[in-house]
């Protein structure tokens, strides 16, 4: 209170905005009209269904879009080690069916097949399209999933 009457703002609605920016409370819902002042403190939302409700929350300037990590944060740490290791078992079946006589890796040696499957299959899922082109019933029955 002391600080928004410093700041001339004695209003509620200054005073919950700056209480919010200020990180005192989550939010503030209230039958006020918004006042210049408390603009600078605070996100106002559209009301919801009744006119006279006004929403201040607490900016959020340390948002998860400002990490380049963060883009993997939709999926939990354990979901992304069972996509990898999901990914890596499709790989290696894949060169494992497709070595053989007429198949996608005919006449690589073992070393060469996996790597180019498994580059295959990553470059795949991060292309979001089929990278191998399976000749053999088995590959492409690994390649239906």
């Amino acid at each position: 209170l002391q600080l928004a009457q410093q700041l001339g703002s004695t209003t509620s609605e200054s005073i919950c905005a700056l209480a919010a920016s200020l990180c005192y409370v989550d939010l503030c819902v209230g039958d006020t009209p918004i006042a210049v002042e408390s603009i600078w403190f605070g996100r106002y939302l559209p009301p919801h269904n009744v006119d006279h409700y006004v929403l201040a929350v607490e900016q959020d300037v340390d948002s998860a879009a400002f990490g380049f990590l963060n883009v993997f944060e939709p999926f939990t740490s354990s979901l992304w080690a069972i996509l990898a290791a999901m990914l890596v078992t499709f790989g290696l079946a894949f060169s494992w069916v497709e070595r053989g006589a007429d198949g996608d890796f005919d006449g690589m040696g073992a070393v060469d097949s996996v790597c180019t499957s498994w580059y295959l299959t990553f470059a795949g899922v991060l292309s979001g399209g089929a990278m191998h082109a399976p000749r053999t019933v088995g590959g492409r029955m690994i390649h239906l999933g």
